[in-house]
C-alpha cells in the first residue's frame, strides 16, 4: 500500500514540476526578444557608458590634454601595460619643464582594473566604450594615446626672454647704414594677413600629417582625416583668393601650392604699355577658363563627362578665336603680351 502511495506522490510531484517548467518556457515564448543583431546594428547599438573597452586621453576643445607625464599611472598599473615617454622642453621664459612625449598603452595586457584612471591626479584618463578593438596582429594592440599633434604654446616670452633670444645679427643690422633700411624693409612688408594665415594652416596640416593614422582607432583616424581635409580646403580657398603679391609670397614659401594660384593673374598694364580694353579682359577670362578645363584628365572621365568637357573646350576655343578676330591692333598687343601662344592669331590677322 505504501509503495502505491509513493508512486502517485512522485507522479504528482513530477507533473507539478513539468507544469512549472512549461510555464517559464511559455513566458519566454511570448517575451520580446533582446538579441543584438551585430554587426547589422553597429550604428545604433547601445553600449553602456561604464563599459571599459580601451584607455584614452581626455582632450578638450582646444586639442589639449591634461597629462603632465608624472608617471603615477605607469607605477600603479599591475600588468605594466602603460609606458610614459617624457621629454624636456624649454619655456619662452628660459626655464625647462617636463612634458609628455609619447603615452604608450598595451591593450593586450590590460586588465581594465581602472587603477590608472582612479590614481591620475590630473583626471587626464578615461575608459572609452568603443568595444571594436579586434586586430590581426599583437603589434597593433600597442596604442599611442597622445595621437593628436601638440598645439603651439599660448605663452608670449617676456622682455628679458626676447632680448636673450634675439640673434646677434639683429644688433649688427641696426648699426648698418640707413641706406640699407628700405631694402630690408621690403620683404617684411610683403607679408599680409592672408600669407600669415596660410603659414599657420600649413603648419597645422603638417602636424596632422605626421600622425600615424594606421595606429589610431577608427573613430580617431576618421576625425583626423576630416580635420586634414578641412585645413586643405581652407588653404586652397586662401591661395585662390589671394592677391598677386600675396600669391607670390605664398608660392615662394610653399612651392607645392603653385598649382592653386589663379591661372590668369591680373595683367600688368605698365609692362604691356597699352590700354586694357573690354575685349582684352574678356579674352583673359576665357583663357583662364580654358586653362582650368585643360587641367582635367579626359581619359580618366566617363564617356558622358568627357564629351561634355570637350564641348566646353571647343566653345572656349571658338570664343577666343572670335574675340581675337574682332580685336584692334592695340588690343592684340595687350592680349599677346599676356598670352604669347596667341601670337599666331595676330599674324594670321595681319
Amino acid at each position: 500500500m505504501g509503495s502505491v502511495k509513493d508512486y502517485f506522490s512522485s507522479l504528482t510531484t513530477g507533473f507539478i514540476s513539468l507544469v512549472k517548467g512549461m510555464t517559464v518556457t511559455g513566458k519566454e515564448f511570448v517575451t520580446k526578444k533582446v538579441t543584438e543583431e551585430y554587426p547589422d546594428n553597429r550604428n545604433d547599438a547601445i553600449v553602456a557608458e561604464r563599459f571599459r573597452a580601451v584607455l584614452t586621453l581626455k582632450y578638450d576643445d582646444s586639442k589639449h590634454h591634461k597629462c603632465i607625464a608624472c608617471g603615477i599611472c605607469q607605477r600603479n598599473c599591475p600588468n605594466g601595460s602603460i609606458e610614459i615617454v617624457k621629454k624636456v622642453v624649454a619655456t619662452p621664459d628660459g626655464k625647462k619643464r617636463q612634458k609628455l612625449d609619447r603615452y604608450i598603452y598595451n591593450l593586450g595586457s590590460c586588465t581594465f582594473c581602472r587603477l590608472c584612471v582612479t590614481t591620475c591626479p590630473q583626471d587626464a584618463l578615461e575608459f572609452s566604450n568603443d568595444f571594436e578593438q579586434a586586430v590581426f596582429s599583437r603589434e597593433k594592440l600597442f596604442k599611442q594615446l597622445n595621437y593628436l599633434p601638440e598645439p603651439e604654446e599660448d605663452i608670449l616670452p617676456n622682455a628679458e626672454a626676447q632680448a636673450k633670444q634675439k640673434p646677434a645679427e639683429d644688433t649688427a643690422a641696426a648699426a648698418a647704414p640707413k641706406a640699407d633700411a628700405p631694402a630690408k624693409a621690403e620683404p617684411a612688408a610683403a607679408s599680409s594677413e592672408v600669407v600669415t594665415e596660410v603659414e599657420q594652416s600649413m603648419a597645422s596640416l603638417a602636424k596632422l600629417q605626421k600622425a600615424d593614422v594606421a595606429a589610431l582607432p577608427a573613430p580617431a583616424a576618421a576625425k583626423l582625416k576630416e580635420k586634414a581635409e578641412a585645413l586643405q580646403k581652407k588653404i586652397d580657398r586662401l591661395v585662390e583668393s589671394a592677391s598677386a603679391q600675396d600669391a607670390a609670397a605664398i608660392v615662394a614659401r610653399f612651392p607645392q601650392l603653385a598649382s592653386k594660384v589663379k591661372a590668369a593673374p591680373e595683367p600688368k598694364v605698365e609692362e604691356a604699355n597699352v590700354a586694357v580694353t573690354n575685349v582684352a579682359e574678356e579674352v583673359w577670362k576665357e583663357m583662364a577658363k580654358l586653362q582650368k578645363l585643360q587641367k582635367a584628365d579626359i581619359n580618366a572621365l566617363p564617356a558622358p563627362a568627357a564629351a561634355k568637357l570637350k564641348e566646353k573646350l571647343d566653345a572656349s576655343n571658338a570664343r577666343v578665336k572670335e574675340l581675337m578676330a574682332n580685336a584692334s591692333p592695340d588690343e592684340l598687343k595687350a592680349i599677346v603680351a599676356q598670352f604669347p601662344q596667341l601670337g599666331s592669331s595676330e599674324d594670321n590677322k595681319n
